[in-house]
């Protein structure tokens, strides 16, 4: 019979669990932060805790165009219902998402990396600019540190539609002048090289071809289509990260008209530099770290009284980018320092008065505008010494405005329209009865 012997040592240690390293620890760290990071911050946001900007999500929710989605129940009783409805599940998973610690610092970082494989790849192609991340509808100018948007098509029926109700409602009306000004937004051939590698992109240089056909019949009809002969420039007058042009941009916008309507040329003696950075548009669209200096000129306009449907402001006010956190400097300063339409208006009307200009002088004026209005408004009051601006040009403004109308309210006997060419191709479709 078969012995079995116990080979098991007479004072053997008790089994032990392993011992954590200090890989295991960092796992467990970062795997709390990535679970619990985001409702952490979500709740020390809540209680008005200040965070810092590259750890607060708020950043990212603006680089990805990210708003709140279902509103949270108003109380208890309504709790069951929004969650029949999946509404409480969908606000809480938002807001989570929203709130993911360092989100903007990977979402820049990825891009990044993205962007310095295009730029490798690139040496071989030599394009002058390139995609600032796979699939991305904005490029990056390597040579001028600037971003440009893809080039836009299927704009000239509406450039054609404009052009064609504008000489017939002049015509109608022989004693009111009109100016088109047209700026450019990097729709200049000339300015952005994408241009040639995109067939069938409407150019700035179209637009002013058909205005030029279109308006050919109509004496009281001014127009001034910007033109630029090199992104040199065009880069000394608009941001390199936004759509909008500078304060200088402006200036000189007004001069152009200021020329074509007779009216006193604005003289600067210099600009001042404000901060933060601006971090426009393109650079959140096309996540890439490209900012510029803000800048305003050195003028007093005091003199400038602001009405609104609401309110009177002094021309100096600026008091929406004062009171602005740092972010919203950063990411919105065109709209809230030189804020004409929102916190003064949210109607999209605003009135400016010039106690410069003597009442003999004044050529009460209608403003029809995009952003564009938003640097050049008080420059204009100082010229015509009364203008009635409309937001109307901008790409969501829409309604049944009629110009008839507003000529029979306001008086004036000018129009102005400003805005880039993309917006007045899509003028009449959101406003379909301006020119009856």
């Amino acid at each position: 019979m078969a012995k079995h012997f116990d080979t098991t040592p007479a004072h053997a240690p008790e089994p032990r669990a392993p011992r954590a390293t200090w890989t295991d620890v960092l796992v467990c760290a970062v795997t709390c932060v990535l679970m619990c990071g985001a409702l952490a911050l979500w709740g020390l946001k809540e209680c008005g805790v200040t965070l810092p900007v590259w750890l607060d999500g708020e950043t990212a929710n603006h680089l990805a165009g990210a708003v709140y989605g279902a509103p949270w129940p108003e109380s208890l009783a309504e709790v069951p219902e929004a969650f029949s409805k999946g509404e409480l599940q969908e606000a809480f998973d938002t807001r989570i998402t929203q709130n993911i610690p360092a989100r903007a610092v990977a979402l820049m970082g990825n891009t990044a990396l993205q962007r310095s494989a295009i730029k490798a790849s690139n040496t071989l192609f030599r394009w002058p600019a390139y995609p600032t991340y796979y699939g991305s509808n904005y490029f990056y100018f390597d040579e001028f540190d600037a971003l440009l948007p893809a080039p836009l098509t299927n704009m000239t029926d509406g450039w054609e539609d404009f052009g064609t109700q504008i000489a017939g409602f002049a015509e109608r009306h022989p004693d009111v002048e009109f100016l088109v000004y047209v700026s450019t937004e990097s729709s200049d051939a000339d300015v952005n090289p994408v241009y040639a590698y995109r067939e069938g992109a409407d150019s700035i240089e179209d637009f002013g071809a058909i205005l030029e056909d279109t308006l050919q019949s109509s004496s009281n009809v001014r127009t001034i289509v910007e033109d630029f002969s090199s992104p040199d420039d065009y880069y000394e007058l608009y941001f390199k990260s936004d759509n909008h042009w500078t304060i200088l941009g402006a200036e000189a916008g007004y001069n152009r008209i200021a020329e074509e309507m007779g009216l006193p040329a604005l003289e600067v003696d210099g600009t001042k530099e404000l901060s933060p950075r601006y971090l426009g548009s393109w650079s959140r669209l096309g996540l890439a770290d490209v900012t510029d200096a803000p800048t305003d000129i050195d003028e007093d306009f005091s003199d400038l009284t602001i009405t609104t449907t609401n309110n009177v402001y002094n021309g100096n006010d600026h008091s929406s980018y004062d009171e602005a956190t740092e972010l919203f400097k950063a990411i919105n300063f065109v709209q809230e320092y030189y804020n004409l339409f929102g916190i003064y208006s949210t109607d999209g009307i605003v009135s400016i008065d010039s106690a410069l200009v003597a009442p003999e002088d004044c050529r009460p004026t209608i403003v029809v505008c995009d952003s564009y209005g938003y640097q050049s408004g008080r420059m204009l009051a100082r010229g015509f010494g009364h203008v009635d601006l409309r937001y109307w040009l901008y790409v969501f403004d829409e309604g049944d405005q009629r110009l008839e109308d507003t000529l029979a309210e306001t008086g004036d006997k000018t129009v102005v329209f400003l805005a880039a060419p993309q917006y007045y191709s899509t003028f009449l479709s959101r406003h379909p009865h301006f020119f009856e």
